[in-house]
């Protein structure tokens, strides 16, 4: 199940554990257009949202030492356009 959050004015956010997707929404989106699109964004990139997820299952780390974790979202996000903050709480990761 997505849940949608909207953090800036003409773009959504998407978050279905560690995926994150980032929409341009354009003018006067419907509510079903969005889902739509945001569900066209998760299609495209199956296979990559796959394959971090099999990274993160396959390399498990201890709490507070998820140093391979945050570099994978930080470089994700990075892929994606959307800026993001290091080093919070020693290995969060957050998009602003």
């Amino acid at each position: 199940m997505l849940k949608l959050f909207f953090l800036k004015e003409k773009f959504a956010y998407s978050t279905n554990r560690n995926l994150i997707l980032k929409v341009n929404l354009g003018e006067n989106m419907q509510r079903e257009e969005l889902k739509k699109k945001l569900c066209e964004s998760v299609d495209r990139r199956r296979e990559q949202i796959i394959s971090i997820g099999e990274q993160i299952m396959n390399n498990p780390e201890l709490g507070f030492k998820e140093f391979n974790t945050a570099k994978l979202v930080a470089e994700t996000l990075g892929q994606l356009g959307i800026p993001y903050q290091e080093g919070l709480a020693i290995t969060g990761v957050k998009e602003y």
